[in-house]
C-alpha cells in the first residue's frame, strides 16, 4: 500500500510540474510559472477563437429578437477570426493553439482531481488503521494500556487535524466545482431539449456524463471519508473497553469523549455546498426536472 501511495504521488508531482507547479520538495510551489502562463493563453486565444468562429457561422441569425440582435451586433461585431486557416501555415498554428488549450484543461483537472481522490483515500487509511488499532489492542499492564491508547488517539486526533487541513485548502475548488457542474448543467440541458432526436444530441448527452462523473469523484470521496471518520466510534464500542476499564477507571471518560467527538464526523464542503452523495443525488434530481420542463416548453413551442 505504502509503495501504491508512492508511485501514484510520483506521477501526481509529474502532473503539476507539467502544468508548472511544484507540489512537493521546493519552497516555490509556482516552480515555472511561464509554463502555466503559456496554458492560460493558450485557453483565452481558444476562448476568443471558438467566439469569433461561431458569429462569422451562425445560421439561425433569423430566429433571434431584435434585442438580442442588436446586442450581439453592437458588441461582438468587431470579433473577427484571427487569420485564415485555409493557409497550412494558419492552420498549423491554429492546430497548435487548441492543442495547448486542451492539453492545459484536460492535464490541469486530471492533475486536482486525481490529487484529491489520492488525499482522501490516504486519509480514510488513517482513520481505518486507528479503527483496528482500537478494535485489536491487548489489555495488559496499566501503563502498556494507557501507553497504546494514547497513540491510537493520537493518531486519530492527527487524522482529524489532517482532514480539517484538506478541507480547507480544498473548499474553494470544490464551491467553485459546484457552481461550474450547475451552469454547465443548465446550459447542457438547455442544448440538449433544442437538438434532442438530431444525431448531435448524443455528443451533449456524453458531455452531461462526464460532468456528473467528475462531480460523482468530489461527492463520493467526501462521503466515503464522513462515513470512516464516523467509524472510530464504533470501534471503540468493539474493542474490549470493559477490560481497559477495569484495569484503569479513568481511562473510560476519555473513551466517552473520543466517542462523542467521532461521531461529529468529517465534512469536506465548499462554502455553501457540501461534498455527499446527498448532494450529489439531489443535483441529479433537480437536473432530469429541469430537463423535463425545458423540454415539454419546446414541445409546446413547436406545436
Amino acid at each position: 500500500m505504502q509503495t501504491l501511495s508512492g508511485n501514484f504521488l510520483k506521477l501526481q508531482v509529474k502532473y503539476f510540474r507539467v502544468i508548472g507547479f511544484d507540489i512537493i520538495g521546493s519552497k516555490r510551489n509556482w516552480l515555472q510559472p511561464w509554463k502555466t502562463i503559456v496554458l492560460m493563453v493558450g485557453v483565452s486565444i481558444t476562448q476568443f477563437m471558438v467566439v469569433s468562429f461561431s458569429i462569422a457561422n451562425f445560421e439561425d441569425i433569423e430566429k433571434l429578437t431584435d434585442a438580442l440582435t442588436a446586442m450581439i451586433m453592437n458588441h461582438l461585431s468587431l470579433l473577427n477570426y484571427l487569420w485564415d486557416n485555409r493557409k497550412l501555415h494558419n492552420f498549423l498554428i491554429s492546430c497548435g493553439i487548441l492543442n495547448i488549450a486542451s492539453f492545459g484543461v484536460v492535464l490541469s483537472t486530471i492533475a486536482l482531481d486525481t490529487f484529491y481522490v489520492s488525499l482522501t483515500h490516504n486519509l480514510v487509511a488513517l482513520f481505518k488503521t486507528a479503527q483496528y488499532k482500537m478494535q485489536f489492542f491487548a489489555v495488559t499492564t496499566p501503563q502498556e494500556t494507557n501507553d497504546r491508547l494514547r497513540d491510537i488517539i493520537y493518531l486519530y486526533k492527527v487524522s482529524l487535524d489532517m482532514s480539517n487541513r484538506l478541507k480547507h485548502f480544498f473548499r474553494l475548488l470544490i464551491c467553485i466545482q459546484m457552481v461550474l457542474t450547475s451552469v454547465h448543467l443548465c446550459v447542457l440541458n438547455f442544448t440538449l431539449s433544442y437538438n434532442f432526436g438530431q444525431p448531435q444530441m448524443f455528443f451533449y448527452i456524453v458531455f452531461i456524463i462526464a460532468v456528473l462523473i467528475q462531480l460523482l469523484i468530489y461527492c463520493h470521496c467526501g462521503e466515503y471519508l464522513k462515513t470512516t471518520s464516523q467509524g472510530f466510534a464504533v470501534a471503540i464500542y468493539d474493542s474490549p473497553w470493559y477490560e481497559t476499564i477495569a484495569v484503569n477507571p479513568a481511562i473510560g471518560r476519555y473513551l466517552q469523549i473520543s466517542m462523542m467527538r467521532s461521531q461529529r464526523a468529517i465534512q469536506i464542503d465548499g462554502y455553501f455546498f457540501a461534498a455527499n452523495m446527498e448532494v450529489f443525488l439531489s443535483v441529479n434530481i433537480i437536473n432530469y426536472s429541469n430537463f423535463i420542463l425545458i423540454h415539454m416548453l419546446f414541445l409546446i413551442y413547436r406545436l
